[in-house]
């Protein structure tokens, strides 16, 4: 312990998002409902004799009941907040002491804990004893508040003290606030002379509890902010009447203020952007039980990404996270263990549960109201609205008035409601568009639109983040969001073969299950990033340069400081001259520090006679920590951003980028042999043969006798879905998921056909220019599907050029009725024995037509293995962008018996300028990557597949959330593309 027992050999792990893993109507529990029973025996300390003794146990999934020495002690129903039993009745200081905690899976509380999330059970936090004295302090809590306009800080700490015995005169509370290095700030004081001493007023009626309250003002206090976590230290200490000092309890604070208005959340006076994730406690190994050490590892990611909130989806976490929280700077939205998804729309009304939404709530704010980082409380998650959460709400407003409170439950479906129990429209992915329509309407003029979710990020995902980043920066009131989630909830697996993998709902046998929705996360399990997250970090990125027509008139570069409240002194800038893709020179951006929210000019570091007199130039600039942080070695990249000095050629204009330098080379004769009497003929230039087939068109390019192609060339519409297309394991299938995937586009890809278009009609003739000029041979086929009454047509032209040069031009026209594919391009399938990919493009990431604000045009090289992403699901992944060139090149290690095998030639590939192509480059086919529902069905393919898009479907969030922008959609109509090939 902790731990759960389904990862441990016993039961095993169920995974349900909008429905319950069993049957029946709340608060219905079934029959088998597995139960663990926790047993340790301890010895009592025997200096604990006088005091009492806490049992403290951190979480159990999903109710506890407690038994010390075969006695029945109590029993708590909250899975996700700590239950404190006090048992110094049934034990005997000195003496052994068995404790039994025993934990039943499901219980009637299970219906307000649907949280899209794996159904484990058992004891997935701490358990502790601790004792405290038989008088002691109950609890304090700190409101260390911010005056903006001043500076200045005010601290309070009320101290409730409980008495064991009869209560006695003259015990008093003292507090001290100290900096984090114990150098002391300010003694508080009790605001009338003497109400340090703890109440103990006989007369029931005026008492108002054993409570002492003490204040003190701080002028001009360093505030704690995400961006500066400053933290201070208060010393509390519970005097008994003879002046000694029995019992100190130290708590760290930070001085800030949270308000609501004029539709904006203001932190310390400031409408900081939200660049949050939705988190919830997961590791691969432990579930739900994560040390400290895995929480700070999931933090620190996050800071090192530019994230700077997140939302405790859908519980309270550990109180480590909180603190540490506190520490690295995270601003924090706590959410009560309430959600009721299954049945979303009625538990809130039935008066069995009220209680229990309310108290879920209370004691989250009692627990955790001390933490700076927790800037709002959340009433829970998808559980309806009703007079439960009314409820909660004012009580919370009346104990803890400092923060606003959160409720996506009560706007849903309407951005407008009136909704008084959030001071937050945080709605749940919600559009672009409409998010954009509400901030025009202006209607709320009190409360800004934090969206609480967005940008589902399942598999290949979380297209069209620019859009909201756009709609954040530009329209007042919205003010960011929390993308979920964090990490996908893959669980790792050992399989009979002794391979493992990440498994998903319905791996374990668990039924009903909802399959791989549970792998939504933005990183992998075991914290390895999706692509996805670089383009959300530079989003997010602290510092920005730009240039305008009138700045590189002046030769200028603006900077803009996009921090709220750090100037940019611990950051340090280099730039990259880049020229057709390759750095030409680099050195160090020297500039002063930027106060936060300015912008200022700095002199480009190359004058306009450094630059070519040809070629396409950029200037990128990265910025890196200048100094070791708690959540950054020195020398951490946090931005960058690329400016355009010099163009591409102008669109129109057919040209190929610039070929590799080794790629020049002398012009040879081209030749023709065989015929269409042979069905087959030959084009060859030096030593290289381009193949036809008088019926297929080119099959195949050979080079010094070997073949290059493992497939004839194609053209291909088809691409293995992605999660946002469509849920594949249940395609064919009557799930209720299977259902609601019908209004999604993979359901008409599959009705069209697209996964098992054929080749006909098929004619090809040569036009030969003489030796000197080339060949060109002319291919026109369709492309359709068994029993569909559409076909797509295909023309290419391959041209066989002096130079060894093989240009390929293609034609493809797709009908009205395709009215939204996933591709249109070129596929080339090529033998075994490439291992290394260069090309120079958009990158180094993959990318994705409404997914690639945060690429850089260069020169960049990867492994072929690496360059497809390894998603839980496999699906279509790893594509590049704005491809200018690609170079693939073959493997040069010895074989087995030490000598060099035979190796396939170097292949280059080129694009035209207009339209740009993306790359697609992997060891696994379109074809294989669909048929596979696990990664470990992936087969070891040496061949290396080849996409040449000129039109690619972007991806979206249609998972859960708004699909891909139209202008992202690929249409039906004529798609020209031109690309060439060269060979060794």
């Amino acid at each position: 312990m902790p731990g759960s027992w389904v990862l441990a050999g016993w039961d095993h792990p169920i995974y349900t998002n909008v429905r319950m893993p069993f049957g029946g109507v709340p608060p219905h529990v079934p029959a088998a409902n597995p139960t663990g029973v926790h047993r340790r025996t301890v010895v009592i300390p025997a200096r604990w004799r006088g005091r009492r003794v806490i049992l403290s146990v951190g979480s159990a999934e999903s109710v506890l009941y407690v038994h010390v020495n075969g006695t029945f002690v109590g029993m708590s129903t909250d899975s996700r907040l700590p239950a404190e039993f006090d048992i110094t009745a049934y034990v005997t200081p000195g003496e052994q002491a068995t404790i039994v905690c025993t934990v039943v899976r499901f219980s009637a509380g299970s219906w307000i804990e649907d949280q899209d999330d794996w159904w484990m059970g058992g004891l997935q936090r701490s358990v502790t004893l601790w004792s405290p004295g038989a008088t002691s302090l109950a609890d304090v809590h700190c409101t260390a508040g911010f005056d903006p306009a001043t500076g200045d800080g005010t601290l309070v700490v009320t101290a409730d003290v409980v008495f064991s015995a009869r209560p006695e005169r003259g015990w008093t509370v003292e507090a001290v606030l100290e900096t984090s290095a114990g150098r002391r700030v300010a003694r508080a004081a009790p605001p009338v002379d003497g109400a340090d001493m703890v109440p103990v007023d006989p007369n029931p009626y005026l008492f108002g509890g054993h409570r002492v309250r003490l204040e003190v003002d701080v002028p001009q206090v360093e505030p704690w902010s995400a961006e500066i976590p400053t933290l201070h230290r208060v010393v509390t200490s519970l005097v008994d009447p003879s002046g000694t000092t029995v019992e100190v309890v130290a708590q760290r604070v930070g001085f800030r203020s949270v308000i609501v208005g004029d539709r904006e959340l203001r932190i310390n006076g400031a409408p900081v952007t939200i660049w949050g994730m939705n988190r919830h406690d997961h590791h691969p190994d432990r579930g739900k039980s994560m040390t400290t050490d895995d929480l700070r590892a999931d933090l620190v990611a996050m800071k090192q990404a530019n994230v700077n909130a997140i939302r405790c989806a859908h519980y309270p976490p550990d109180t480590a996270l909180l603190d540490l929280c506190d520490e690295l700077g995270l601003y924090v939205v706590d959410e009560a263990n309430v959600e009721s998804h299954a049945v979303m729309s009625s538990l809130c009304h039935d008066p069995r549960y009220a209680t229990a939404i309310v108290e879920r709530v209370r004691r989250m704010v009692l627990r955790d109201r001390t933490h700076p980082s927790v800037v709002a409380w959340s009433l829970g998650n998808e559980s309806g609205y009703g007079a439960a959460h009314d409820a909660a709400a004012a009580w919370v407003r009346r104990v803890d008035p400092t923060r606003p409170l959160h409720y996506e439950g009560a706007i849903m479906g309407n951005l407008d409601a009136e909704a008084p129990v959030t001071d937050i429209v945080c709605p749940m992915y919600a559009s672009v568009a409409d998010i954009v329509a509400w901030a025009e309407r202006g209607l709320d003029r009190r409360r800004p639109l934090i969206l609480c979710e967005y940008s589902h990020a399942m598999g290949n995902s979380n297209g069209g983040l620019a859009d909201y980043a756009a709609a954040f920066e530009h329209h007042h009131g919205l003010q960011g969001g929390f993308i979920w989630e964090w990490k996908d909830h893959g669980l790792r697996q050992r399989l009979d073969d002794g391979r493992e993998r990440f498994a998903y709902g319905g791996q374990f046998g668990d039924e009903p299950n909802d399959g791989n929705f549970v792998a939504d996360g933005i990183v992998g399990p075991d914290l390895t990033p999706h692509p996805a997250l670089g383009e959300f970090r530079y989003l997010a990125r602290p510092v920005a340069v730009s240039v305008t027509p009138a700045l590189l008139r002046r030769w200028c570069l603006r900077v803009t400081n996009r921090q709220w409240f750090a100037d940019t002194s611990w950051l340090r800038a280099r730039w990259e001259l880049v020229v057709d893709g390759r750095i030409a020179r680099r050195g160090r951006l020297e500039l002063a520090p930027l106060a936060p929210r300015t912008t200022g000019e700095v002199e480009l570091p190359v004058g306009p006679d450094d630059l070519p007199t040809d070629g396409e130039v950029y200037l990128t600039v990265r910025w890196a920590t200048r100094r070791t942080l708690p959540w950054a070695d020195s020398g951490t990249e946090v931005a960058w951003d690329q400016v355009v000095l010099r163009r591409r050629p102008p669109e129109g204009r057919m040209s190929f980028g610039p070929a590799p330098s080794h790629r020049r080379r002398r012009t040879r004769p081209v030749e023709v042999s065989g015929g269409s009497s042979t069905g087959a003929f030959e084009v060859w230039v030096g030593d290289t043969a381009a193949r036809f087939d008088t019926a297929l068109g080119l099959v195949q390019v050979d080079h010094q006798g070997r073949p290059l192609f493992d497939r004839p060339p194609g053209v291909t519409v088809w691409r293995a879905p992605t999660d946002n297309d469509g849920f594949k394991v249940w395609v064919g299938s009557d799930d209720p998921w299977h259902l609601l995937d019908q209004d999604r586009v993979l359901a008409r890809w599959l009705a069209w056909g697209l996964d098992r278009l054929e080749v006909g009609g098929a004619s090809v003739t040569v036009s030969e220019r003489g030796a000197d000029h080339g060949v060109v041979v002319s291919e026109r086929r369709h492309l359709w599907a068994p029993g569909a009454e559409v076909a797509i047509s295909h023309r290419r032209e391959v041209a066989v050029e002096p130079s060894g040069w093989i240009t390929v031009t293609e034609r493809v026209d797709v009908p009205d009725v395709l009215d939204d594919l996933p591709r249109v391009g070129s596929t080339l399938s090529l033998v075994s024995g490439y291992d290394t990919v260069t090309w120079c493009g958009l990158g180094p990431h993959e990318n994705y037509p409404d997914r690639r604000a945060a690429t850089v045009v260069g020169t960049w090289r990867r492994p072929i293995g690496e360059m497809q992403e390894g998603y839980l699901m496999p699906q279509t992944s790893g594509a590049r962008g704005g491809l200018r060139w690609a170079r693939v090149e073959p493997a040069s290690e010895p074989a087995g018996d030490g000598r060099l095998a035979l190796a396939p030639p170097t292949v280059t590939l080129q694009a035209a300028a207009d339209p740009a192509l993306h790359l697609g480059i992997g060891r696994h086919d379109e074809a294989t990557l669909w048929a596979a529902r696990d990664r470990t069905e992936l087969p070891d393919d040496q061949r290396t597949h080849v996409h040449l898009d000129v039109a690619l479907r972007g991806l979206g969030t249609a998972s859960c959330g708004p699909d891909t922008d139209s202008r992202h959609r690929v249409r039906p109509g004529r798609h020209r593309w031109r690309w060439r090939l060269g060979v060794g």
